[in-house]
């Protein structure tokens, strides 16, 4: 069904207006542009007016006494005593019968708090026209968009961008089984269950032996209230800790993960310390390993060069031959010695300086014997030493360069660290972090207490159920109770009934919104491979899942979001067999550029299959849109001031 046309006559700022809104094809959008305070969601305002009677997008200023333009004369006319407005709003149903919504708001006193008022809904039909007023009207309404409803109709962009972060977890549920008739049947049990608990309270009065039987029904029904109670309690905080951790991810979606990194960042600089501590112990034994390659140089070439010095005194015969020790001993021991055939005696002066020097002779003959083949042996020892030393010089030298190399990482991923933190408030990142835990701890001890109690309603639903059993032929057994056992068999079968239908048909729903939520969903987003899916749970709680599988809805852009909501929307809109119009406010009040692009494009992409009607401030229609809407829209209207003040005036855009 869609809206035909609108009239308005002395509503707010319209003196007189009319916006018709022709099918268009392949299209079927409607666009109404306006600056600030021009009066675009006093027309949407308008359309929910004349259906139910209510204004619920006015603002502040019109809810504390916002005049109506009848109340405005024009210069040299005197004030009507009595105003009157009207919205005339023509709907064509899917039967193609047309049905046309008058209503009528009668002010008698221009200062009055309590108008009266008058509705009416004519219907169009091939047959001729026939009018229902007031309560009769208000059936017709329902028939097309119930008033419970409407909010899935009427939008304004904040609403739509806000759609899933509704204080009651239960609204989409509600919205669901509203339209789908869950919501009766659910009624139609909570009066069986009613009735079925007078009749076991009559059964009881009549047997005393029954009352034992309906006192324990009675403390059970109390119990189960509480734990369904306590069950949406559960179901309540676990939403406000989605809620919570859908705002948290708004906020940390472009932020670097604070904690994580200041983690890190100590991490690297206790790191950083010890790497400094290991290269500077490093450098200590590469210092030492030098000192002692000095040493074994050192020593070496001065070896080596006694060694030379040795070999030029033999050369020279500075150093005489080998000689036995003990020959120079048995000389000296049998007085051989002389001189020049003078033989010299023990305890003779020059005997004392000869045997000395002989003694001398025989040292450096034994010297002479000693020492070259030493320092052969002494050599490789110290070129092996010499060796040894080097290897671990260049063994110290390249653990220095890993440790430099390992330091120069660190500071680098610190830098990174730091650059990344610049420019945030790492307190507040820190903080919404922590908080983000909190709140998924939150979570999973409501998920644990849901659990619990859905197992504790089970139970107490089975032994109310056996208990009225037992009620009920207990009662077949009595003779002044044979006639309410049959009621109570009667209520029980129609509960019995009754449950199974609404279990049936709350999961036939349920799933029905979710293919078709999921369906709209991919055919909407644009960026189709970013997203896994978007799924309804047994809650009635909406996820978007990215690629990877995890939660994304709470960190979907603004656009992405509305995208989201018109998909849950339809996918409500298709099942409940409701098919209105969308009304949307300033749908792109709340993005820009890019993602202002992408969700044009989707609202000409809808307005392809549905009827759209669209009011945008005039900075919304820039270029981008005007491109995505060109093709597709039906009519444009321009809002403008009139000849008297505060007058809104609408006129068709020929363009």
């Amino acid at each position: 069904m869609r809206i035909d046309e609108i009239r308005l006559t002395g509503y707010r700022q319209y003196r007189k207006a009319v916006l018709r809104l022709p099918q268009g094809h392949p299209g079927d959008l409607h666009l109404v542009v306006g600056r600030n305070g021009l009066g675009k969601t006093n027309l949407m305002n308008a359309i929910e007016w004349c259906l139910y009677g209510t204004e619920s997008h006015l603002s502040g200023k019109d809810q504390d006494g916002l005049l109506d333009i009848s109340h405005q004369a024009p210069l040299g006319v005197a004030a009507n005593d009595k105003t009157s407005v009207c919205v005339d709003v023509t709907f064509v149903g899917a039967d193609a019968q047309t049905c046309r919504g008058t209503f009528e708001r009668v002010r008698s006193d221009p200062g009055g708090q309590h108008p009266k008022t008058h509705f009416s809904f004519t219907t169009l039909t091939a047959a001729g026209s026939r009018t229902y007023e007031n309560d009769d009207a208000k059936v017709w309404v329902e028939r097309f968009i119930p008033e419970g409803m409407k909010d899935n109709y009427l939008f304004d962009g904040e609403h739509l961008a806000g759609f899933f972060k509704s204080s009651d977890p239960g609204h989409l549920r509600n919205a669901l089984w509203k339209l789908s008739g869950v919501a009766l049947l659910g009624l139609v049990e909570e009066h069986l269950g009613e009735l079925a608990h007078d009749l076991q309270k009559k059964v009881g009065a009549k047997i005393p032996d029954m009352k034992v039987l309906t006192d324990q029904v009675e403390d059970d029904k109390n119990m189960l209230r509480q734990e369904r109670l306590d069950l949406q309690t559960a179901i309540k905080d676990k939403q406000i800790a989605t809620d919570a951790l859908d705002a948290i991810a708004q906020k940390l979606r472009d932020a670097p993960p604070a904690a994580e990194l200041q983690d890190k960042q100590v991490d690297l600089e206790k790191k950083r310390t010890g790497l400094i501590q290991r290269q500077s112990q490093e450098r200590a034994e590469r210092n030492v390993v030098v000192c002692r390659l000095f040493v074994v140089a050192a020593l070496l070439q001065n070896l080596i060069d006694f060694q030379a010095r040795l070999v030029d005194m033999e050369e020279r015969h500075e150093i005489p031959p080998p000689i036995d020790a003990s020959v120079l001993k048995r000389i000296l021991e049998k007085d051989l010695v002389c001189i020049c055939d003078t033989k010299l005696r023990k305890g003779d002066e020059h005997f004392k300086a000869l045997s000395e020097l002989l003694e001398r002779v025989r040292e450096k003959s034994e010297f002479q014997e000693v020492l070259p083949p030493l320092l052969r042996s002494e050599v490789p020892a110290l070129l092996r030493a010499a060796e040894e030393q080097k290897v671990a010089l260049f063994k110290s030298r390249r653990t220095i360069a890993e440790i430099s190399s390992e330091q120069q990482e660190v500071e680098k991923q610190l830098d990174t660290i730091h650059n990344t933190l610049l420019g945030h408030n790492v307190q507040e990142i820190a903080s919404l972090e922590r908080q983000r835990v909190q709140m998924q701890q939150r979570m999973v001890s409501a998920d644990r207490d849901e659990e619990r109690h859905n197992s504790r309603i089970e139970v107490l639903e089975n032994g109310l159920d056996e208990l009225s059993k037992q009620i009920e032929t207990a009662a077949k057994k009595g003779k002044e109770t044979q006639e309410i056992s049959r009621r109570m068999g009667i209520v029980n079968r129609a509960m019995d009934v009754i449950k199974d239908a609404k279990a049936e048909r709350e999961l036939e729903v349920r799933g029905a919104v979710a293919r078709d939520m999921e369906e709209s969903f991919r055919e909407l987003m644009w960026k189709k491979d970013s997203f896994d899916e978007a799924t309804l749970d047994s809650n009635y709680v909406v996820h978007v899942r990215d690629d990877l599988g995890h939660e994304a809805l709470g960190s979907l852009s603004t656009a992405e979001t509305q995208v989201a909501a018109i998909a849950f929307t339809l996918a409500l809109h298709r099942v409940s067999g409701y098919e209105g119009p969308m009304v949307i406010d300033t749908p792109f009040a709340l993005t820009e550029g890019e993602l202002r692009k992408h969700m044009a494009e989707t609202l000409a992409s809808l307005s392809r299959t549905k009827q759209v009607l669209l009011m945008l401030k005039d900075t919304e229609m820039t270029a981008e849109v005007e491109l995505a809407f060109a093709e597709v829209t039906a009519s444009q209207w321009v809002l403008n001031n009139g000849e008297y003040e505060k007058e809104t005036v609408i006129k068709e855009s020929v363009s």
